[in-house]
């Protein structure tokens, strides 16, 4: 496996108390001490690539390994790697940017978005939002969808009135984490504003963010720049294909470097001072205001709430705001 991106670590340095300063400064010798312990271990990754912020300032960034084990490449921090379901939350970010801006409140329904809607769930179109579907509390699954886009592919936002009615079903549960929520946020979103999810996120969360490698689409970098997932098979690390753009998807769908992924941190941990109000506050707090229920140990922590594409939970007393993600080979 390879670390796609640390976020909990980030996020818990981010929360500053009066004595944070020497804190800080022994914690990067002792987490320095705990990576080179990983690293000699014999099952250790090929690579892994670590970044923390700490109030808008990056005090620890660590890279080791080759991004091509076959050629022997370098992993650095200007390597695009799959990021999986991190992709959640710039897409939340996206969300609480076109809500700001008038353009897509979070509280447009389905009903609003494809009049005449039905689904044979019963379900009523119009008590669905796209708010709903970012904290996955919609109570729609649709498997069916979700497998034509994540495995094959063949999916189009033009399809999605025909599809939910034929394959929408009723969600098992009232918080039913999963990829589909963003999938069909991102429909939403291209239906209303007639322009890609990509595109969108472009505009409104890479560009502000002065994200430099960062895409949804794999042709945006050269093959030899983007860093191979590994996964174990008969005891040897081997590379796994990378994911191409026709199976990125809103849930997870984007290549990210580890010094844009410092860059995402800071501005959530200067409350936006970083970006020079390029993203205003407020949007960014939205994202990780309380927008559902759950309950779930990750990671080892208690999760109980969600946001826009962040996971919410409590640790020692400490507000742990957090984002993980993994594919075949990559964490």
């Amino acid at each position: 496996m390879r670390a796609a991106a640390l976020i909990i670590a980030a996020a818990l340095i981010g929360a500053g108390t009066a004595d944070a300063a020497p804190k800080r400064d022994a914690f990067v010798p002792r987490f320095t001490a705990f990576l080179d312990r990983l690293q000699a271990d014999p099952s250790a990754p090929p690579a892994f690539a670590l970044v923390v912020v700490h109030k808008g300032r990056v005090v620890m960034e660590r890279v080791k390994g080759a991004r091509d084990q076959r050629t022997g490449a370098p992993l650095t921090l200007d390597t695009p790697i799959y990021t999986a379901s991190v992709t959640k939350s710039p897409v939340g970010l996206l969300a609480a940017q076109l809500d700001a801006k008038g353009l897509l409140p979070l509280g447009t329904t389905l009903a609003e978005v494809w009049p005449g809607l039905r689904l044979a769930t019963g379900q009523d179109p119009a008590w669905i939002t796209a708010r709903s579907f970012l904290s996955h509390v919609s109570g729609v699954e649709a498997p069916a969808i979700q497998w034509r886009y994540s495995d094959t592919g063949e999916y189009a936002t033009a399809d999605v009135p025909a599809l939910l009615p034929r394959f929408a079903t009723r969600a098992n549960r009232a918080y039913d984490y999963g990829n589909i929520g963003p999938v069909l946020y991102t429909a939403i979103a291209e239906t209303r504003l007639k322009r890609s999810w990509r595109e969108l996120l472009r505009e409104h969360v890479i560009k502000p963010l002065g994200l430099t490698r960062t895409s949804a689409t794999l042709e945006d970098f050269a093959p030899s720049e983007v860093a191979y997932c590994n996964a174990r098979v008969r005891g040897a690390w081997r590379p796994v294909p990378h994911k191409p753009t026709a199976l990125l998807e809103a849930g997870g769908g984007l290549y990210s470097s580890p010094r844009d992924a410092a860059t995402y941190l800071r501005a959530f941990t200067s409350d936006g001072a970083s970006t020079g109000g390029a993203i205003p506050a407020a949007v960014l707090r939205k994202t990780y205001e309380q927008a559902s229920q759950q309950n779930r140990e990750i990671l080892g922590f208690r999760r109980t709430g969600y946001g826009l594409g962040w996971d919410l939970a409590d640790y020692d007393g400490h507000k742990v705001v957090s984002r993980s993600g993994g594919s075949a080979g990559c964490r």
